[in-house]
């Protein structure tokens, strides 16, 4: 499990400038994992609090000093949702130093857009609910610095690194890493530092410090979570549903059950999807399960399905279909 990665514990800032943070927002799918595994991971982003990280077969494990604690996470983190192959491939490129430039940017981005929002962070109607719009912020500010990473010499070179690599993407890769990069900054930054991010003057009353640190641990589990979703959009997009009823026979003789199961993939551009359903009911079971091929501009698609239900019996066709 051997990974080339930076070792030093308190990475420097990247002098790479970035432009200024304001693209149009991207709709990004959040499913986060088990809340017990994402509880481990953010405990062992906080400074001074135990616990096992929780990467544990990629990467380096997560050390619990607070000048350690954000760059050894980082580095588990893409070891985890890269891949220790991929991470090596790429650590070079990805490393702490040529990303927390990028991640100071995105994040003081970020944050300007929230108090552009919400106003006086100190004023007292300042509602510590609308911290929790940092998520949205990201969406809106990230773009851009993720575009001045691919531009520049550790962006370029991280393209060369993956030419060899099928199904790799160098974006989604500089975008995990930049998320990630942000989770370190903000898992070493102090509330002092926070106070003069949000430019608020020394002195204010405990409540403000309070509201920076529920910023902080806001900000650590909403990174988290996009970080998952953008890990498992490397090859696609899974979404899973199962529903089940049971309802009373109108001639009250009993109860009658139906449940469903589906199960849907599409890939990052939209041009494939695949997916299955089981169904029970009184009548019996189904099943099928379809691949379908669309256009890049959605002017027709191509659609086979196989399936068996009780009505029609087993069956399978092709549909082929055209939009004007």
């Amino acid at each position: 499990m051997p990974v080339n990665a930076p070792t030093t514990q308190r990475a420097q800032a990247s002098p790479q400038a970035a432009p200024p943070a304001r693209a149009p927002a991207t709709a990004t799918a959040s499913n986060p994992r088990q809340a017990q595994a994402q509880s481990d991971y953010l405990r062992s982003l906080r400074p001074g609090q135990g616990g096992q990280s929780a990467v544990e077969s990629e990467g380096p494990v997560a050390v619990e000093s607070q000048a350690a604690t954000g760059l050894e996470n980082y580095e588990a983190t893409l070891g985890k949702y890269l891949g220790s192959k991929l991470y090596k491939a790429v650590s070079e490129q990805v490393s702490a130093d040529k990303m927390t430039g990028f991640a100071q940017q995105a994040l003081d981005g970020a944050i300007g857009y929230v108090t552009g929002q919400i106003g006086d962070l100190a004023g007292a109607g300042a509602d510590p609910k609308a911290l929790t719009m940092f998520s949205s912020a990201l969406d809106v500010t990230l773009s851009p610095y993720v575009d001045a990473y691919m531009t520049s010499g550790p962006g370029k070179d991280l393209q060369a690194s993956l030419a060899d690599w099928v199904d790799s993407h160098p974006r989604e890769v500089a975008t995990l890493a930049i998320l990630a990069a942000i989770g370190m900054v903000l898992a070493n930054a102090e509330i002092p530092a926070l106070k003069s991010k949000f430019k608020i003057a020394n002195g204010v009353s405990a409540s403000v410090e309070a509201k920076l640190g529920r910023f902080q641990k806001i900000s650590l589990e909403q990174i988290k979570a996009r970080i998952e979703a953008e890990g498992r959009m490397f090859d696609g997009t899974v979404k899973a549903a199962v529903e089940v009823e049971s309802k009373q026979r109108q001639d009250g003789t009993g109860r009658d059950t139906t449940a469903a199961a589906e199960l849907a993939w599409q890939n990052d551009a939209k041009t494939w999807k695949a997916g299955g359903r089981y169904g029970y009911s009184p009548q019996g079971h189904s099943a099928e399960a379809f691949v379908r091929r669309e256009d890049p501009k959605k002017s027709w698609f191509v659609e086979g399905k196989v399936g068996h239900s009780p009505q029609m019996g087993s069956y399978a066709g092709v549909g082929v279909g055209f939009r004007f």
